[in-house]
This record gives structure tokens, C-alpha cells and sequence, in this order.
């Protein structure tokens, strides 16, 4: 029973300890976007009709910039997989055709960590900074939920979900450069797969 209590205690201190260090050491940038995608000059399109992007939505506490980049991003896949020539903002537009259409998006990037404090606990003490095993597991969601609207209807809603968790054992309170690859890549995914599975719906 005392051993029980004893080991409550020090699982207790460690986590205590792992809350201070996680306020101050280096932090995931989760703002990864991938590269736009070169723009292909075709004279074939899969509609002839143009395609506005209309609510835009990214759900992080720090989202302004994000958004911004989003929706440039957004604009080179749906360009690069050919679906209108005419891809442009809803935004200022005063006439809208009965055959265009209307993309709604809202984008949900969730980033969890933990460590294994089992290993990683001499890195606090008595060997901060030099305990090599610190390790660290990440865990990335991007979720796209999208409506396509057409003369006022919904003609498609749908949701993609792309995931990835990767454990990084070594020096794991400060390399951060392999999870936001990570992040970059699942994103990458996520925006592939929603493009090709519009295209699919404006044809």
C-alpha cells in the first residue's frame, strides 16, 4: 500500500514537471501547408461553368494568416485537377449563374502529443539536457467538410479525414522539423484526395 502511494506521488511529480517543461521548450508549428500546385493551361475543363470558393473556415486559435494561405492552396488543386478555368473568391461577386458553383469549406487541423515520461524523466533530472531518450509521440488530423452548392442547392456534402502519428525517441522535447513534415504531408493528402472527389461532382 505505501508503495503504491509512493509511486502515485512520484507519477504525480513527474507530471508536474512535464507541464513546466512543455511551456518552455520548443513547440510544433502546426501551420503546414503544402507547395501550390503548378496551374496546368489546358483547354479542357471538366465544366465550363465557374467555380467560386465561399466560406473558408480553418478552426485553430491563430487561423487569420492560416486561412489566407488555405484558400491559395485550395485554388491551385482545384485548378491543377482541371475542374473550371475560372476559379475565383465569392466575395464581391454581384452576379452569380444558375450554373455556377459554390464551394463551402471548413478545415479542422487537431495536433495531439504525450510523452512516455518513463523514459524521458532523467532529461528533467538529474540529467536535463543531456538524457538523449525523451521520448515523444504526435498524433495529426486534418478533417475538410465541403459543400458544393448549385442554384441554390446542395448538390454534394461530404467530409475527408487524413491521420498520421509518429513517435520521435530521441531528443524529443526539441525536434519539431519531422512533425511539421509530418503535418505538411497529411495536409498535402487531405487537399489531394477533396479536389479529386469534387471533381467528381461538377461534371
Amino acid at each position: 500500500m505505501k508503495f503504491k502511494t509512493m509511486k502515485n506521488k512520484i507519477k504525480n511529480i513527474l507530471k508536474i514537471f512535464f507541464v513546466l517543461l512543455l511551456t518552455s521548450n520548443c513547440t510544433v508549428d502546426i501551420r503546414q501547408v503544402p507547395e501550390p500546385r503548378t496551374v496546368i493551361y489546358s483547354p479542357v475543363f471538366l465544366t465550363e461553368s465557374n467555380l467560386y470558393i465561399g466560406k473558408l473556415e480553418v478552426y485553430t486559435s491563430d487561423s487569420i494568416e492560416y486561412t489566407t494561405a488555405w484558400r491559395h492552396i485550395f485554388k491551385s488543386f482545384l485548378l491543377n485537377n482541371r475542374i473550371s478555368k475560372n476559379v475565383k473568391d465569392l466575395n464581391g461577386e454581384k452576379q452569380i449563374n444558375k450554373d455556377d458553383y459554390i464551394l463551402d469549406i471548413e478545415i479542422y487541423p487537431v495536433l495531439n502529443d504525450k510523452f512516455n515520461y518513463w523514459w524521458t524523466w532523467p532529461a528533467i533530472y538529474p540529467m536535463p539536457g543531456y538524457w538523449p531518450v525523451q521520448m515523444r509521440t504526435y498524433n495529426y488530423e486534418t478533417i475538410i467538410k465541403y459543400k458544393i452548392i448549385k442554384n441554390q442547392s446542395i448538390i454534394q456534402e461530404s467530409e475527408i479525414k487524413e491521420t498520421e502519428e509518429k513517435t520521435i525517441t530521441m531528443y524529443g522535447f526539441y525536434r519539431t522539423s519531422e512533425i511539421e513534415k509530418m503535418i505538411e504531408i497529411v495536409n498535402l493528402k487531405a487537399l489531394d484526395k477533396c479536389s479529386k472527389e469534387i471533381s467528381l461532382k461538377v461534371q
